[in-house]
């Protein structure tokens, strides 16, 4: 009895652990492609179709961890704008995001960005 449960907290760990080789370093959006490259990259996204009549453009202020493996964590809306648009839409696509590390960043040292993500109606 007492396996099985080991092995089902050890398993529970596996699934949301973020892996950090080193401090996290505090970036702004314009120097991520200095330490992390993103697979999805596009810098300006549509507008959700249910959104685009009621919010038009905006745009989704992001503040998220790369750790060490390029898996996003700790995703938070700092600020929208228009605000209650676009916050679900961004978070939901930063979550489908992976990143390599640059041949600077070798290491992949862990960052905090603070990105900007533009959404368009067009």
């Amino acid at each position: 009895m007492s396996v099985l449960l080991v092995a089902a907290l050890l398993a529970g760990c596996q699934s949301t652990e973020n892996h950090f080789n080193g401090p996290i370093i505090e970036i702004d959006g314009d120097l991520l492609g200095r330490y992390w490259l993103v697979r999805q990259s596009e810098s300006s996204f549509d507008a959700p179709p249910a959104q685009r009549d009621d919010c038009g453009e905006g745009f989704v202020l992001l503040r998220y961890v790369i750790d060490s493996h390029g898996h996003v964590f700790e995703a938070d809306v700092l600020r929208s704008q228009p605000e209650g648009c676009y916050e679900d839409a961004a978070i939901t696509l930063l979550q489908t995001w992976s990143f390599l590390p640059t041949a600077f960043n070798k290491r992949g040292s862990p960052v905090r960005v603070t990105q900007r993500i533009p959404f368009s109606t067009e």
